[in-house]
């Protein structure tokens, strides 16, 4: 039983052992955070921040209170005014290793101004430096296009080298969705649907069957870092402000991990202590130094 939104697994390999031999051994696959684990008016501690071309311009990029999930959410915010378009910005989650294959789950929150011309989702197989020599996918919603989904892929300049998929209808400002993107081989896919604040679970039981989104791409093929990206078009400060409330990555097959849904403002669960057996010392010996059992957390 997995309490909480945090580290699924351990961070590393565990292992079990009887006497001297491995019977159990298991490579972590699954992550998934809603930023209740971070301090608020700072950058989650395990990210990274890449800019493009123009840097400098992404002024703030922290955690802050109000999250859907949990009490926290990250803020991803344009505050400089300046003349420059397509400003890049790049966050890989330094928890996860690079992947070629990757499902990522993200419930994220577009800004409140109704002039805001940005793009936000998951960056998939991104190769990350600093200065232009960066490439990746980009996977998510895309105002300045009017769409709900929509890929980009970029290459070592971050030349626009191709928009599909634009459609499945506009994100208004301040509007809530769900999305779940997923590069398999050469092959990427992505769907969404609203958020509803009403539903105990926020709407992910809502999630279409179909992707809206399914095409292929075999100019990046190799293992990249798994994050955010966020491109904003506009010379206005107050207009470039994203939130994700809640990101999940699952590798190497598997699906991302969803949130575990919890009143807001109630305490954080204490997790159960694990329990692998009972075991009754009067009917049995049990010899602790032939079964040992290490877990690196």
């Amino acid at each position: 039983v997995i309490a909480g939104n945090l580290r699924l697994g351990a961070q590393g390999t565990r292992r079990a052992y009887l006497g001297s031999t491995l019977v159990f051994a298991a490579e972590q696959t699954r992550w998934g955070t809603d930023f209740s684990e971070y301090t608020t008016g700072r950058p989650p501690s395990d990210w990274t921040s890449y800019s493009g071309p123009q840097t400098g311009h992404l002024a703030t990029w922290e955690v802050t209170s109000g999250g859907l999930v949990s009490r926290n959410r990250m803020r991803i915010r344009k505050t400089t005014p300046d003349p420059h378009t397509a400003q890049m910005s790049f966050f890989a989650w330094d928890g996860v290793p690079e992947a070629a294959n990757s499902e990522v789950l993200m419930l994220v929150e577009r800004g409140g101004s109704n002039a805001i011309r940005d793009m936000f989702g998951a960056g998939l197989r991104m190769t990350l430096s600093s200065g232009t020599n960066n490439s990746g996918l980009f996977l998510g919603f895309g105002n300045i296009d009017t769409a709900r989904i929509m890929q980009r892929p970029w290459n070592n300049s971050l030349i626009r080298s191709g928009v599909h998929g634009t459609g499945g209808g506009t994100i208004p400002a301040g509007g809530t969705l769900w999305m779940r993107v997923r590069w398999d081989n050469d092959r990427f896919r992505l769907r969404s649907w609203d958020v509803d604040t009403k539903a105990e679970d926020l709407g992910l039981s809502d999630e279409p069957s179909a992707w809206q989104l399914d095409d292929t791409n075999d100019t990046i093929s190799t293992a990249g870092a798994i994050g955010l990206a966020f491109r904003v078009s506009n010379t206005t400060a107050a207009q470039g402000e994203v939130f994700c409330h809640y990101f999940g990555v699952g590798i190497d097959g598997d699906s991302a991990p969803s949130p575990t849904f919890a009143p807001i403002g109630a305490p954080a669960p204490i997790p159960e202590r694990d329990t692998f057996a009972t075991f009754d010392n009067t009917a049995m010996s049990f010899d602790s130094t032939a079964h040992t059992f290490d877990e690196v957390v």
